[in-house]
């Protein structure tokens, strides 16, 4: 008659089970700088996507303005064409007083609808994510020295004719921005506001092109918008060319 042996259920031990526990946990260790890695080149990637999409909505809306740029307008003229003064106020989108401003003209001209694109997916600052100011766009005022209205976590046309003194926007219309300075960018409002830590910033250029440029040697002082303290333009506008300087 056949024999039928009794079988053995093998079964981990205490001490074999720590080893597998031991073994996935360095795994995952050594794995979450490259995921955490993986995530950020997404939203890279998307905060990339989101300028390009804004530059061709101000592309269309300029074509259809005898080239002009969105206006930035504080108050004091109906006519925001003969009043283009604040530029240093490029991340504006909306001021209670002075209605909407620079990218803020692409909602009210119907080019843009949504708010999501206006922000970067890698920004940390409460005061420059889409969630501050939700339901879209909700007046807020973020400091106690600040405008009441809503800011974005791009800057857009941020030159000026005279950094020490004229604050009137240099480049008015899409035929005369250089092809090489900076249209939009990831916001320089202080290292607190830095979306991305290398530290890096995505720029587009007049020409159309948007890259990623890392660049560690702006101080606090130049990567702080003018608009704070109304400190001269000069200092922000080196921070700009450092920019424009590691992006070639």
């Amino acid at each position: 008659m056949p024999s039928y042996g009794t079988t053995r259920r093998t079964a981990f031990t205490l001490v074999e089970l720590l080893v597998v526990i031991s073994i996935i946990s360095l795994l995952l260790s050594l794995l979450a700088p490259t995921l955490t890695r993986s995530r950020e080149l997404t939203r890279r990637a998307l905060c990339a996507n989101n300028l390009h999409q804004i530059h061709g909505a101000v592309t269309t809306y300029s074509s259809e303005r005898r080239d002009w740029l969105p206006t930035m307008n504080d108050g004091s003229s109906t006519n925001p064409q003969n009043n283009l003064t604040c530029t240093h106020w490029s991340r504006w989108y909306y001021i209670v007083g002075m209605g909407y401003n620079n990218l803020g003209n692409l909602r009210v001209s119907g080019h843009l609808t949504g708010g999501e694109m206006l922000y970067c997916p890698s920004q940390k600052n409460e005061a420059f994510t889409y969630e501050y100011y939700s339901p879209w766009p909700k007046s807020v005022q973020p400091g106690p020295t600040a405008a009441n209205g809503v800011r974005l976590a791009y800057g857009f046309n941020p030159y000026v004719k005279d950094p020490a003194a004229n604050w009137k926007r240099l480049y008015q219309h899409t035929t005369s921005f250089p092809a090489y300075k900076i249209l939009l960018f990831d916001i320089l409002e202080g290292r607190s506001a830095i979306a991305h830590n290398d530290p890096g910033w995505n720029i587009l250029t007049g020409d159309g092109g948007c890259r990623y440029v890392v660049e560690e040697t702006i101080p606090d002082v130049e990567m702080r918008d003018p608009s704070f303290g109304d400190r001269p333009h000069t200092s922000f506008e080196n921070a700009l060319y450092k920019l424009e300087v590691a992006g070639r």
